[in-house]
């Protein structure tokens, strides 16, 4: 699999589940949006081991935070 179709698969799997968390969270259905979000978060954690960054100081910083923030569930009672 070239780089540029994996970047466009992981963005397209990012979409579905940033839209499924959002569709989820609107309509109150807590499994779906316990689902969705963290499957949301790796596909970011993905997306940036996949793109190339300009710092790469910079993108190891924003990877952790991205990392660290996976399971978080805020607002989800």
């Amino acid at each position: 699999m070239s780089p540029q179709a994996a970047v466009a698969g992981a963005s397209a799997l990012t979409a579905v589940f940033v839209a499924g968390y959002l569709y989820a969270s609107y309509h109150q259905a807590k499994r779906w949006a316990w689902a969705c979000k963290p499957a949301a978060s790796l596909c970011f954690v993905a997306l940036s081991w996949l793109l190339t960054p300009a710092d790469p100081t910079l993108a190891a910083w924003l990877r952790a935070g991205l990392i660290l923030s996976a399971g978080e569930q805020g607002g989800q009672r």
